[in-house]
Order: structure tokens, then C-alpha cells, then sequence
């Protein structure tokens, strides 16, 4: 399957995976009693689309003295020569993946005298399953099964942002989070309206907000709703997905708060992890992050993908009227990675360095490990307000749709590279909050 990412919008295969689902929906209507129309989604059709599109740039022929950079891909372009991590360079593992020749160094066994080793977390650890000839699909699939309870608190929005906010890193304001069970204590089977009913007082109506569930993905059944707190006249603008936000509709509280109960009582899509699927359901509601340029769009989007503590690569998206666009990948050292038809350098506002330390920081421990930035402002800050950096989510499991394959093998290449140069002990993870597995156990035995 062949995908454009030149300023394509990543969500245009949707029509057509919106017409399967219309197609299988009949097939299998009645089988959830809380999917219907209103919030149907693509995320379970998902499984077996390729985890990187052809951008449609040929491969260059090694044959071929003639071919330009900017017309063809050398495979060659996207190995690291130098990716240090506790000492040693990852970068110098190859797994003749391409036909390049690897860099000439010392055995591995020279350096490990001379540094100490990279504390691993137990949770995080899969030496044991790596052979290293995987591929990104055999690493993510690999971690889409890993039964680890401890996991499922990296995807835990209402956990996470509580953690971090005690630990003072940069993110939208919370207004409010809390699991479904504590929603309706005394009503553990609670149905949708009665959770509607719990939920309803929550929704802010005087200040705009950004409302998501909490065992969810890809921004499935987030909200964006812009209510001017200075502007009490002027007509709510809102997205139930993360799109531009319109005022062609009427904002009502109550289709909002039927909206997050409806998702209280799905499950996490087939394609998610096992430590999604395991999180106790739940919402978080906080601050309205917009693009520092168009109030009325969703901020933009770093995802940094850090590979033993240390950044590898960014995925940058953003948002034009009613399509997600991928603007690039970017380096650790701001430059841009090649093969995305991304034109020019990371703009001045883009607070690269900051991302980068604290994607590091909070990725202390783990393989790899996923780290999500908005770039924006608050909704309602004064004009000329400068852009800044909050963190969004982290992720143990993704679904990243990468622009070519390279990119991804070269992530894979150093993942590998860790366990096999095994410059590394496993510790235990000091992270994970003392009551967060005793409660997610108290929630499995009691779910509905």
C-alpha cells in the first residue's frame, strides 16, 4: 500500500475504513450495546494496517551513479554513526539489515571497564525475547502482549498526570480526573445514563477545556471546547476529534458528558496493548492548549521516541481545519530527518531543547520509551503569548505510522542493540505509586 505524506493529512485512508466499518457494522450490529453511529471510530480496523507507508520516493539503485538525494531514499542516509548511551555507542551494533558497512571499532567488551551500566526497570525488561532480527512490528507486538500490571501506569492518564504533577512537569492545567468506579461508588454496574449523570457536573460551562478518556488512544473521544470566559456572548467553538474547533453546531454539556460515559463503558480497540486494555477506566478534564498562530486549531504535536534514555527521533503533527498532517521527523540535534519532504529547519518556537531533556528525563529507566509534547498556548493567555511546551501522554505501546521504513529499522537497530551489547542491569522500578497496582487489583476483581 502506497501513502503520500507531502502535506497528505493522515487521516485521508479514513473514508475508506469508515466505509468497511459501515460494511462490517451490519454484520455485527447488536454485538455492543455502546457503539452506535454517534461515536463511531476506525481504531479497530487498525490491526493490519502497515505500521510505515512508501512516501513515494524510490529507493536509490546502488547501480545508478546518477540518481539525485532528493528524488530517491538510500537506505544508507538513516543509520546512525554515533547513539551513546551509558558509555557506549549503540550506533556501532549492526545487524546487516542494509548492506552498509558497519563502522570499524574495539570489541564491545573494551568500553564496559571504563562505564557503568544503564539501569533498566524490570518492567521494562525483554532481553529475554529478543533474538535481533526482529522488526519494528515483532518489537511492538512484543510489547502490545507484555502482561506487566506495573505497565498500564504509563498509559494512565488520571495516574500520570497526578504523578507528574507532583514532580512539577510542565502540563495543561488539570481540572479534574477520576476513574469510573469512584464515579458511581455504590453503582459499580452504573449505565451509561447514570454515569452521564455523574459526569455532567464536572463539564466546565463558564471556561473552555479539553475533556478525554482515559483508556483510550489516538485521540479517540477526546473533546475540544472553547467557551470564552471574557466573551460570555460569543458562540461556543468545539471538536468531538481533535480538529479545528467550529461553532456550526450547538455545544451541549449533556451530549459531552453521554459522550465520556459512552466511553466509560467501551473497551480499548483491538489493537491496543494488554497495559491499556487493563487501566481502569476513567476522564481526565484540563486546560485548552491552542496553536500559538490559530486559536481555533489543536496545538502541534512532538512525539519523541527516546531508545535507552537517550532521544533517537520526534514525530511532529499538526493540525490544518479538518486533517492531522505529519510535518516531519526531526533528530535529536534539531536537524530533519530526510525522506518526509519536510522543507527547511525546526522553527525558532519549537522549545526542541527542553522537549529533549525532559523526554530524557522522564524516559530514565526504560528500552524505549514514547514521550508526547503540545506546543502551543493556553487558550485564553494574552495575544503574542509565546508558544510553550506541556507534556501530553506517554507511551509504552504505539501505533506511530511511520513515512518510511528506515527510520523505523534504524529505531529497531539501536532497541536491539541494548540488550545485545548488554551494557545493562535490571533494577526495580522506583516509579510506579505504592496503591497503584493494590488498587488496579481491588478494580479487576470487582469490574463489571
Amino acid at each position: 500500500m502506497s501513502f503520500h505524506y507531502q502535506r497528505m493529512p493522515f487521516l485521508c485512508f479514513c473514508v475508506a475504513l469508515i466505509l468497511c466499518i459501515q460494511i462490517l457494522s451490519s454484520t455485527v450490529s447488536g454485538a455492543n450495546e455502546y457503539r452506535d453511529d454517534k461515536y463511531i471510530e476506525y481504531g479497530d480496523v487498525l490491526e493490519d494496517y502497515p505500521a510505515y507507508h512508501d512516501h513515494g520516493r524510490p529507493v536509490c539503485s546502488p547501480d545508478d551513479t546518477s540518481n539525485n538525494e532528493k528524488q530517491c531514499l538510500n537506505p544508507s542516509d538513516f543509520v546512525l554513526n554515533e547513539f551513546f548511551v551509558a558509555g557506549i555507542n549503540l550506533a556501532r551494533y549492526n545487524n546487516n539489515r542494509h548492506a552498509v558497512p558497519a563502522p570499524k571499532y574495539r570489541h564491545f567488551n573494551d568500553y564496559r571497564l571504563h562505564t557503568r551500566p544503564f539501569l533498566l526497570y524490570h518492567d521494562f525488561d525483554i532481553g529475554d525475547k529478543i533474538q535481533g532480527n526482529e522488526t519494528w512490528m515483532d518489537l511492538i507486538l512484543i510489547r502490545r502482549h507484555l502482561q506487566r500490571p506495573s505497565i498500564s501506569f504509563y498509559s494512565d492518564k488520571v495516574a500520570r498526570k497526578r504523578w507528574l504533577k507532583e514532580r512539577g512537569y510542565p502540563q495543561p492545567f488539570l481540572f479534574y480526573s477520576e476513574y469510573r468506579d469512584l464515579l458511581t461508588p455504590k453503582r459499580l454496574n452504573a449505565s451509561k445514563e447514570e454515569l452521564a449523570q455523574a459526569i455532567l457536573p464536572r463539564i466546565p460551562t463558564t471556561h473552555g477545556f479539553c475533556a478525554k478518556p482515559n483508556h483510550m488512544s489516538m485521540t479517540m473521544g477526546n473533546w475540544l471546547v472553547d467557551i470564552d470566559p471574557y466573551e460570555k456572548d460569543r458562540p461556543v467553538k468545539f471538536s468531538r476529534t481533535a480538529k479545528q474547533l467550529r461553532d456550526d453546531q450547538v455545544f451541549d454539556p449533556r451530549e459531552c458528558a453521554d459522550s465520556l460515559a459512552h466511553g466509560l463503558l467501551r473497551e480499548a480497540a483491538t489493537i491496543e496493548s494488554f497495559a491499556l486494555k487493563n487501566i481502569r477506566p476513567g476522564f481526565v478534564v484540563e486546560e485548552l492548549i491552542s496553536n500559538h498562530e490559530d486559536r481555533s486549531l489543536p496545538p502541534h504535536e512532538f512525539c519523541i521516541f527516546v531508545v535507552w534514555g537517550r532521544v533517537y527521533i520526534a514525530q511532529w503533527n499538526s493540525v490544518e481545519v479538518t486533517n492531522r498532517y505529519l510535518d516531519g521527523f526531526i533528530y535529536r540535534d534539531g536537524s530533519i530527518v530526510p525522506g518526509c519532504d519536510f522543507k527547511g529547519t525546526l522553527p525558532e518556537w519549537v522549545p526542541w531543547n527542553e522537549m529533549v531533556m525532559m523526554a530524557e528525563s522522564l524516559a530514565t529507566g526504560k528500552d524505549m520509551f514514547r514521550v508526547d509534547f503540545l506546543v502551543g498556548v493556553p487558550r485564553y493567555s494574552p495575544p503574542g503569548t509565546a508558544p510553550r511546551a506541556v507534556l501530553s501522554e506517554c507511551a509504552f505501546h504505539t501505533n506511530t505510522q511511520w513515512c518510511n521504513s528506515f527510520m523505523a529499522e534504524e529505531l529497531v537497530r539501536l532497541w536491539i542493540a541494548g540488550y545485545k551489547i548488554g551494557n545493562y542491569h535490571v533494577v526495580e522500578n522506583p516509579e510506579i505509586p505504592p496503591d497503584f497496582l493494590s488498587k488496579a487489583q481491588l478494580y479487576g476483581s470487582n469490574r463489571p
